[in-house]
This record gives C-alpha cells, sequence and structure tokens, in this order.
C-alpha cells in the first residue's frame, strides 16, 4: 500500500470511528395550530309572570337571559339584537284552547337591563349592555363588544314586559323571539 493509501485508509477509519462516538445535531420543530370557533348568541326559554283574567288591560313582566359565545378567537367585536313581530299566539295547553287568538306584538318591550354583562370565564372582558328600550317588532340591540375584546362567554339579562289588552282570553300565549349576531359593533 503507497502511503497516500494508506492515509486515506486511516483518515476514512478515524472518521468513522468518531461519528460513533458523537452524536448528530439536528433541530426539529413542534407545531401547534389553534382554530377558531364561531360567534353564535341565544336566548333560554322564559315565561312571564301569570296574570288573572281582568275586564280592564294589564302588564306582564319577565326577563330573557340573553347568552353570547365568541369562540372565534379574533377580538373582533359583535353586536347582539333581539326581535319579536309575530306577536303573541294563542295554544291549546291541554285545560283552553285559545288557538287562533293573539296578544298584539306592539305591547311586547324591552324595559330595561339587569346589570351589565356577566363574563364567563372571568377573563373574558369587552362586552357592554345595550341602552335600547322599545317594543320588540323592531329590532333592539341587547349587547356589544367593540375590536379587540368580546372572546368569551357573556350573559345579560334584559327586563320585559307584555301589555296585555281587557278581556284577553283565558289561556296560554307564546311568542317568537329572534336573536342575531353581527360580526363586529353595530
Amino acid at each position: 500500500m503507497n502511503l497516500k493509501t494508506q492515509f486515506t485508509t486511516i483518515a476514512a477509519a478515524s472518521i468513522f470511528a468518531l461519528s460513533l462516538g458523537t452524536s448528530a445535531l439536528a433541530e426539529n420543530t413542534v407545531t401547534q395550530v389553534i382554530t377558531g370557533g364561531s360567534l353564535t348568541a341565544s336566548i333560554a326559554d322564559a315565561t312571564l309572570t301569570p296574570i288573572a283574567f281582568s275586564n280592564e288591560a294589564g302588564t306582564s313582566t319577565g326577563m330573557l337571559q340573553v347568552e353570547v359565545n365568541d369562540a372565534r378567537g379574533t377580538d373582533d367585536g359583535w353586536s347582539v339584537t333581539i326581535q319579536s313581530t309575530g306577536g303573541f299566539s294563542g295554544t291549546d295547553d291541554g285545560i283552553n284552547d285559545v288557538t287562533g287568538k293573539t296578544i298584539p306584538a306592539a305591547g311586547f318591550a324591552i324595559t330595561g337591563y339587569d346589570g351589565s354583562p356577566v363574563a364567563s370565564p372571568v377573563v373574558a372582558t369587552g362586552a357592554v349592555q345595550g341602552t335600547d328600550t322599545g317594543v320588540l317588532t323592531t329590532a333592539h340591540t341587547v349587547m356589544t363588544a367593540a375590536g379587540g375584546g368580546g372572546t368569551g362567554i357573556f350573559t345579560q339579562g334584559v327586563n320585559i314586559e307584555l301589555n296585555i289588552p281587557a278581556q284577553t282570553a283565558v289561556g296560554t300565549y307564546v311568542a317568537t323571539v329572534t336573536v342575531l349576531t353581527a360580526d363586529a359593533p353595530i
């Protein structure tokens, strides 16, 4: 073997031996993707205070619990409005059948709010109660969150009343309340 071949063989053997005794360094990454959810709002079913039949007009009161869940993770803000356009329709509750009878929508109104929106988790910030009051035949903004906030779950009590005409037939009446969300405050 010539000297050049011996040197090459020794060098190769040395590099092989070193590679067995040392570990190679590699940079690896771990990636976590967080996906956004949706913006939803709802109202829990509610029952107004029962009132007795009367030959005079009366008023019944109650509260709607509005819940907003912003799971988008964007802090873009939002607004929530409610509306009821169809009035109260009579039903057959098994005792009194008032099907076909109605209580006019013009007497169904928001009268105020029960404190500020409650956040869950407590770290959620940015929701503001509405200031709209009035008849629910038009949409009323009941809660908003400006851009930079609103992520989380918020609950707001909305005080309502229903004006009941004199001599409204005894029975159960129901109305539908529509909840609308907008992706940014109005």
